[in-house]
């Protein structure tokens, strides 16, 4: 995922500034290309970070906490911090 997200955001720099005219075409009314693009960047920046969040907290918190207390029961630990 971080690779598409890499190459999404370097799509919209090099048509940003290799392709103006299509850039700058009009969608509806002053919104243009650039502006519809950009803003789903800011869109799918926010979906990368929940789907992330959600997966740590769903599949990797999880886990660490097995860890910490498998750990903190070997060394004797009573109190894990």
């Amino acid at each position: 995922m971080a690779a598409a997200f890499v190459t999404w955001y370097l799509l919209y720099v090099v048509m940003a500034t290799t392709a103006p005219g299509l850039m700058g075409r009009r969608v509806a009314g002053q919104v243009n290309v650039a502006m519809v693009a950009g803003l789903a960047q800011f869109a799918t920046t926010f979906l990368l970070t929940w789907a992330y969040a959600r997966h740590a907290r769903l599949r990797r918190d999880q886990a660490a906490l097995d860890l910490r207390w498998t750990l903190a029961t070997r060394t004797g630990q009573e109190r894990v911090r």
